[in-house]
């Protein structure tokens, strides 16, 4: 009994060290993708998407020896087949992962970034519901309470928490509307990749998380979160055609302009969004996805105050009340039994 509370304890400290990894990396990575397509005007989502994901790939690395020497234990039909396995588990993960992503990217510059945080990170409605329907996890009225308080917060964080001064936390000097059709097209891709956020996220934990390990293996984490970065290096330069041509998104020239601005900028943008995939992932592996999903959330009112912070202008009411809101489901949740 003491053995197992000791490993339950372990577990938590490791899981809120994660999570504090994760929404670091998230927050920061947030306010670097605002920076280069708000004032360094570089609106290249998906250049910035393959960059990230590529960058993935190298997480992977250390961890192919070990599963080379487990695969080359197995005869030539069965090593075929785990390989098989391994390589088509990674495409349907990265495919949903890379639409969820884009659409985040897309809707950067289309709404302001505390009304994309606020709905991309709602996914923790749909990861609770995907859970229950896909990892059988028992639906809870504690667990349910928490989804709808949380709920509650994100709708005062997005109807209520109207700047001071009419800014909306729209990108340096940058129009939001710029794009045709912006809210639609920006409302649209938020709520996309919040579900698919939600889906990647269950799915991640379904097909590449060992049942029930003891400790939690955290291996094939590390394996298929460094396999999405090499179906992404390996399929995801198709999209720069397609897009150019049909006009999306051009693929241009490097700016020569701020070269050494725009390259540090890019190169911390890809290092962020690795901090926060490995801590994240890692997170859904020694956690139960709701936890997690529910953890990223903190991210709404940290975002809210380093918005203030930027701006100058004092938190609103509404980010206040849905912040506290925010806590107490987090709070609520964190204190129930792992299913």
């Amino acid at each position: 009994m003491d053995s197992e509370t000791q490993l339950t304890r372990s577990r938590s400290a490791v899981s809120f060290v994660l999570l504090v990894f994760a929404i670091v990396a998230f927050v920061v990575q947030s306010e670097i993708v605002q920076y280069i397509q708000g004032k360094l005007d570089y609106n290249k989502p998906w250049f910035l998407l393959v960059n990230n994901d590529t960058t993935v790939a190298t997480e992977s690395s250390p961890l192919l020896p070990e599963r080379t020497t487990n695969v080359r234990r197995l005869s030539v039909g069965e090593r075929r087949l785990v390989l098989w396995l391994l390589f088509t588990t990674a495409i349907k993960l990265a495919t949903v992962f890379s639409v969820a992503s884009y659409a985040w990217y897309v809707a950067v510059t289309r709404i302001s970034m505390p009304d994309l945080t606020a709905i991309y990170d709602s996914s923790c409605v749909f990861v609770y519901i995907l859970s229950v329907i896909m990892l059988r996890y028992r639906a809870k009225i504690s667990k349910s309470f928490a989804v709808i308080i949380t709920m509650v917060g994100i709708g005062f964080i997005s109807g209520w928490a109207t700047p001071p001064n009419g800014n909306t936390g729209e990108p340096d000097g940058q129009s939001l509307h710029r794009f045709p059709f912006s809210p639609i097209v920006g409302f649209t891709a938020a709520i996309l990749s919040s579900v698919g956020a939600a889906l990647c996220e269950v799915l991640f934990k379904k097909w590449a998380v060992p049942a029930n390990p003891h400790p939690p293996s955290t291996f094939l984490s590390f394996f298929f979160t460094g396999m999405i970065g090499l179906v992404s290096f390996m399929f995801l330069w198709v999209g720069f055609p397609i897009l150019h041509y049909t006009g999306f998104e051009t693929f241009d020239p490097i700016p020569t302009e701020n070269l050494g601005t725009w390259a540090v900028a890019v190169g911390l943008n890809a290092f962020s969004g690795l901090s926060y995939n490995v801590s994240f992932n890692l997170l859904v592996a020694t956690a139960v996805p709701v936890f997690a999903s529910f953890g990223i959330m903190l991210t709404i009112p940290i975002m809210g105050v380093s918005d203030s912070i930027a701006t100058g202008n004092p938190v609103g009411t509404g980010t206040m009340i849905g912040s506290a809101c925010i806590l107490v489901g987090f709070a609520i949740l964190s204190f129930q039994a792992e299913d």
